[in-house]
């Protein structure tokens, strides 16, 4: 008896499998992208390979000999970019609230020095493998051996071409930076791809690095050729020594060279410089392509054969709650990205939102909601925190009156005589007290100040006023020259613009939540209006007033912003209150928001919507469509 009883006991003891990590879907698709983007480098690599290669009907593409030798070292190169991607990707671009915060960024932050180590890294290795690949005649060896009576020195040709090709990477590095490659920009619009005739992702993104193949070439000539023109020129003006010294020291390790007074020229410059020309541009050609195939791949979908990457688990909707509860960047962001997926396209995995209410703690749909209204909401907290710290402080207030203390001093002589004179002072402490009475008595009757004071006081109100207006001039002269750098083109990475002060408003900083965003709308809004139909046990309906609410004040927020905000004392050339990725995300928002409109409008008094906040919202929707409609 007891044992059928336990028999009918334990199902009931069964707990459900516990959800797995939402990083279990997403590390292997990050490394399916990485292998992606590492074959296409591989494969650009043999091609530089071949073009590096002595010319000959089967050696010079023959994978297994000294091109693929070459191939391999150029892979390493090729390598160090992913490496850098690698460690420093992260979603959403850079938005900088100030011209230090661009400074430190391009310049000074630990991401900028390790840019520049690794881009310099690639550049020593390509360098060297060119030098190694060419023909004695092209005279680019360490060592000029000379005319057979001469002592063997250091080959100038060979320490310039190296220096270019350091220089050749900081530009690289430099533009890495400025445009920000290590961003992920989530795509912010789902699009509905339920057709059949949609080509397959790794033959879009193919197609899509075959259509940057010519803006890819020109870039590398334009850069290349820049970098020949101001990299011969800060060679010659002011590492010439430098190099030559650092070559000398490497040099004497190996080879027994004579010590010379400096460089000896150059041989033949011409040919030099068009030989860095081919070098270079091929270098540049494998960095961009290098950093645009990992971003195409990184940019892929959260699918896996077609459906969503948490289809595998064993609960698929908790291991989407643990990636959107992540603290971590990346897989937050990639998480609400599938949640606008599936919300846009996946029915079957839709409906199990509603329904999957049964788990012990929270439900999967509250969860979802409060995940997506903290983004929502983060974007009204944001805008108020910056119109607030535009309002001037609250003057101080007054010091409380102090109580009256006790008295530590004797009290007043209660004599009617107060016009006899004092009695002598008996002890030496009555003394004291009463020369000190006296000096004070004589300062307290004097008629007024002196001459000399009155000058001397003159004199001081007169160096302040000097100091003050010195002060002023330097003040107005430092800004007046900070303006005109601003308006050359070297002062554009220093200016903060008004879109660009608007986007690190809106979306925070450092890095955007623009995707966030968006997707969290695009989510829940779609869900909302799913609700309706799908929604069999009316989880949804207690939370669409909640949701209009925060929708529209954000809206409020954004626009108040835009109207109000003044621009930067940077922003030398400040027009118009524009902001295109702002009115981006108002127009998500309003879209969203006419939705539920649509859906639930006839619904309102059921839902704890009153009538004034239906109008007000409407209002909105109709002001939204004019705005589009104006840009």
């Amino acid at each position: 008896m007891s044992a059928s009883k336990s028999a009918v006991v334990a199902p009931n003891l069964k707990t459900a499998p516990r959800a797995r990590p939402y990083k279990d879907f997403l590390t292997p698709a990050l490394h399916r992208c990485f292998t992606n983007a590492a074959l296409i480098g591989l494969a650009l690599c043999w091609v530089e390979a071949i073009l590096l290669a002595k010319p000959s009907l089967l050696w010079s593409w023959f994978p297994f000999g000294w091109t693929g030798l070459r191939t391999g070292l150029l892979f390493i190169s090729c390598l160090t970019i992913f490496v850098l991607r690698v460690a420093f990707l992260h979603p959403g671009t850079a938005t900088d609230r100030s011209a230090a915060e661009t400074f430190w960024r391009l310049f000074v932050s630990k991401r900028a020095i390790w840019t520049v180590v690794w881009y310099w890294t690639s550049g020593f290795l390509f360098s060297e493998i060119y030098i190694f690949s060419t023909a004695e005649s092209a005279n680019l060896a360490w060592i000029d051996p000379g005319r057979s009576y001469e002592r063997m020195r250091l080959n100038e040709r060979a320490v310039m071409l190296r220096t270019m090709f350091s220089l050749l990477a900081l530009e690289q590095a430099t533009l890495h930076l400025a445009w920000d490659y290590d961003a992920l920009d989530i795509p912010r619009r789902v699009g509905d791809r339920r057709t059949t005739t949609q080509p397959t992702p790794q033959t879009a993104n193919v197609a899509q690095l075959q259509s940057h193949a010519i803006r890819i070439l020109r870039s590398a000539l334009v850069n290349t050729f820049v970098t020949s023109v101001w990299g011969t020129a800060i060679y010659y003006l002011l590492l010439r020594r430098t190099a030559w010294n650092v070559s000398y020291s490497i040099g004497k390790v190996f080879f027994k060279l004579h010590k010379t007074s400096g460089p000896t020229g150059l041989a033949d410059p011409f040919s030099l410089f068009s030989r860095f020309i081919f070098s270079g541009t091929l270098l540049v050609i494998l960095w961009q392509t290098t950093n645009l195939a990992f971003t195409i791949y990184a940019l892929q979908e959260p699918l896996k054969k077609g459906s969503p990457l948490t289809n595998d688990s064993k609960d698929p909707n908790a291991s989407l709650i643990n990636g959107l509860k992540s603290r971590r960047s990346l897989p937050h962001s990639i998480a609400l990205w599938e949640l606008s997926l599936i919300a846009e396209r996946f029915e079957d995995r839709r409906r199990t939102i509603y329904n999957d209410f049964e788990k012990p703690g929270s439900t999967t749909w509250a969860d979802i909601v409060s995940i997506c209204l903290i983004e929502i909401q983060g974007v009204s907290k944001s805008v108020q925190d910056a119109q607030t710290a535009l309002l001037p402080s609250a003057a101080p207030q007054p010091a409380p009156v102090a109580e009256p203390r006790s008295r530590i001093s004797q009290p007043l002589k209660d004599d009617p005589n107060i016009f006899n004179a004092s009695p002598n002072p008996n002890s030496a402490t009555e003394r004291i007290a009463s020369g000190v009475g006296a000096v004070a008595k004589s300062l307290g009757q004097q008629p007024g100040s002196s001459p000399l004071t009155n000058k001397a006081k003159s004199f001081i109100a007169s160096e302040t006023q000097a100091d003050n207006s010195a002060y002023n001039s330097i003040t107005k002269s430092v800004q007046s020259y900070a303006i005109d750098f601003l308006r050359t083109p070297l002062g554009g990475p220093f200016r903060i613009m008004f879109p660009s002060r608007m986007n690190a408003i809106v979306f925070g900083h450092p890095h955007s939540r623009a995707s966030n965003i968006h997707n969290a709308t695009n989510a829940l809004c779609k869900l909302t209006v799913s609700s309706l139909k799908e929604d069999n046990f009316g989880q949804v309906q207690h939370d669409i007033g909640k949701i209009m609410r925060a929708i529209v004040a954000a809206i409020q927020d954004i626009q108040t912003l835009i109207q109000s905000y003044p621009p930067h004392w940077t922003d030398v050339e400040f027009k118009e209150r524009r902001a295109p990725e702002v009115y981006e995300l108002l127009s998500t928002l309003k879209e969203g928001l006419e939705g539920i409109i649509m859906t639930f409008g006839e619904y309102v008094d059921a839902l704890g919507i009153t009538r004034s906040e239906l109008r007000r919202a409407k209002e909105l929707v109709g002001k939204g469509q004019e705005m589009v409609a104006g840009r």
